[in-house]
């Protein structure tokens, strides 16, 4: 299980699948909710559900997906302006940022780092709740929080596959 975490995968996960089945049904709910408190155009709906499709790749593509998360969120904000995002989109970058770092190398992680700060710069940018200037550095301080902790486990994992508890001869 835990060489699970940090091997690499060339199949998209039935857990991968309903992850992101859960999430593009929140995101009609979210969007539905978002288009009925500040208004604008319903098909909004369909188009944001895009930012949940990544997560397929989650294990597979971490640095793709997390580039897919962007592109998704910038073409919503494109074609629909200013919207609340933030609650749907967070919790998906923490997810995508977070695999970055715990099945990535060191360097490819800072990288999925960036895209997953660069991809909530861009959504808070045309977010109706959470400006940029308002949730800008906040934000940032949380998706690095959450890669830290994917470098932690990783560590932590590395560690504890790597070098199994020593079976101490039994005293005659």
């Amino acid at each position: 299980m835990l060489r699970s975490m940090t091997s690499p995968t060339t199949r998209i996960a039935p857990l991968d699948a309903a992850l992101t089945a859960f999430f593009v049904v929140m995101s009609v709910v979210f969007m539905i909710a978002a288009i009925d408190d500040e208004g604008g155009s319903w098909a909004a709906v369909p188009v944001f559900t895009l930012i949940a499709v990544p997560l397929l790749w989650r294990r597979m593509a971490p640095l793709a997906a997390l580039a897919g998360l962007a592109v998704a969120v910038g073409l919503h904000a494109a074609l629909f302006g200013t919207v609340t995002r933030c609650g749907m989109f967070l919790p998906i970058d923490f997810l995508l940022v977070f695999a970055a770092a715990v099945r990535l190398p060191w360097r490819m992680a800072v990288v999925g780092l960036g895209l997953g700060i660069g991809g909530a710069i861009l959504m808070l940018g045309f977010d109706q709740s959470a400006s940029l200037q308002e949730a800008g550095v906040f934000v940032s301080v949380l998706v690095a929080g959450v890669w830290v902790a994917g470098v932690a486990v990783r560590a932590l994992l590395t560690r504890t596959v790597a070098a199994p508890a020593q079976v101490e001869p039994a005293a005659i």
